[in-house]
């Protein structure tokens, strides 16, 4: 009776354990970001993406405007569908990338 006892406990003692450890470890891996973080991160991305396209148009200014507009025009179909932004938002972003 004493050893069956014994061996509940442990195996209680042991679960318990198993338990904690898993959801220490899986908290401390979830890196979690805030809304406005990952808004900036995103708009950082599309001024790179904005950047690197327009790189080699810098002598033709009719190619470089007419590339550009595609892009910003792009750029708000993405924006568009993304859930971080609503409308007034993405109409700031447009404005500030297409001064860039």
């Amino acid at each position: 009776m004493d050893s069956e006892i014994l061996y509940s406990l442990f195996g209680i003692i042991g679960f318990i354990l198993v338990i904690y450890f898993t959801l220490k470890s899986t908290s401390a891996k979830m890196d979690t970001k805030t809304e406005a973080k990952k808004k900036e991160e995103i708009i950082q991305e599309y001024k790179l993406r904005l950047e690197k396209a327009l790189e080699s148009l810098n002598d033709d200014k009719d190619l470089r405007t007419a590339k550009k507009t595609q892009l910003l025009q792009e750029f708000n179909s993405e924006f568009s569908r993304n859930i971080f932004f609503d409308e007034e938002e993405i109409r700031d972003i447009i404005a500030e990338l297409s001064l860039s």
